[in-house]
């Protein structure tokens, strides 16, 4: 449900939390052929929701890697110490995307991890390998 309002003579938007679902579904990396789309939800959740002074153009640029290894290391206690990494990767992996959603939902909505994927999490910090992780490379 999106709520409009007018303020000023400038009409705004605000999401219900009642009905905040998976804004993001895909996951991204710099480099790789990416959805279009799922870029431009990435850029626009880093751009107004974190200020990030990106375009919104549905490129992964260095702008946007940039954004997003700011976001990751921002919110590092939820993206990367699960994994058990301290630097950013600016891969858009369960963690980043997990945190994404909740940033757009205003952390009105939690979007659990699956066993499989809290397994997979649990093997790359344990055994400091696994297959993608947040670090973005398929090996530690």
């Amino acid at each position: 449900m999106v709520i409009t309002s007018q303020i000023l003579g400038t009409s705004t938007s605000i999401l219900s939390s009642a009905q905040c679902d998976k804004y993001l579904t895909a996951f991204i990396r710099f480099g790789a052929k990416n959805d279009v789309d799922q870029v431009k939800r990435l850029q626009i959740v880093l751009h107004d929701y974190e200020g990030a002074n990106i375009q919104i153009n549905g490129v992964y640029d260095a702008a946007t890697l940039a954004a997003l290894k700011e976001f990751q290391a921002k919110y590092a206690s939820d993206i990367l110490t699960p994994w058990g990494l301290v630097k950013p990767s600016g891969f858009v992996y369960l963690t980043t995307r997990k945190k994404v959603n909740e940033v757009f939902c205003r952390n009105a909505s939690v979007f659990p991890l699956s066993a499989s994927q809290l397994s997979e999490i649990n093997a790359f910090r344990v055994l400091g390998t696994g297959s993608t992780g947040d670090t973005g490379s398929n090996s530690s």
